[in-house]
């Protein structure tokens, strides 16, 4: 027997979820409870995102996402027009997600791919190749004229004579 920590009341173990991390090896709320729990985040989910959409925003970021149906071309010129990418200097600056190492990422096909390979395969038709490197030595930066493609062995052997100097 147990007592659930929602509802408070004495129920025999087969009532409650297993859960191997309580020492008993059974969630501290019975069935019921979870299913209703569960149900009450997914209405407050679904309305979060209902309120979200009609306004044209990312129910979590606040964000306007790119329309999927959009060509890789149209999808970067989408990005310009919305600020994701800030064209009013010399380098073409990611303005939203970035790695730690300030890298941009885009999700574009289902997977998370670095923004500047994103925007130079779109804008140039060329494959990136292995490696892209930053002429103006910005990693935010998405302009296709400060991306250089190269081998990997390229990439490191001009940046351990960029280190030497």
């Amino acid at each position: 027997m147990k007592v659930c920590s929602r509802c408070g009341e004495t129920k025999l173990l087969d009532a409650f979820y297993n859960d191997q991390s309580h020492a008993d090896g059974r969630r501290s709320a019975c069935r019921p409870c979870v299913r209703t729990l569960r149900r009450e985040r997914e209405r407050q989910t679904n309305v979060r995102n209902r309120k979200a959409r009609s306004n044209g925003l990312d129910a979590w970021g606040g964000r306007e996402h790119r329309p999927s149906y959009l060509s890789a071309v149209e999808s970067v010129q989408w990005y310009i027009d919305h600020g994701v990418i800030d064209t009013s200097g010399e380098c073409w600056l990611w303005t939203r997600t970035t790695t730690e190492a300030g890298y941009g990422q885009v999700c574009s096909d289902g997977r998370v791919r670095p923004a500047h390979r994103f925007v130079f395969e779109a804008l140039t038709g060329r494959d990136a190749g292995e490696h892209l490197h930053h002429e103006c030595r910005n990693r935010a930066c998405v302009n296709p004229e400060h991306l250089v493609p190269m081998t990997e062995a390229e990439h490191v052997a001009m940046h351990r004579v960029a280190l030497a100097a």
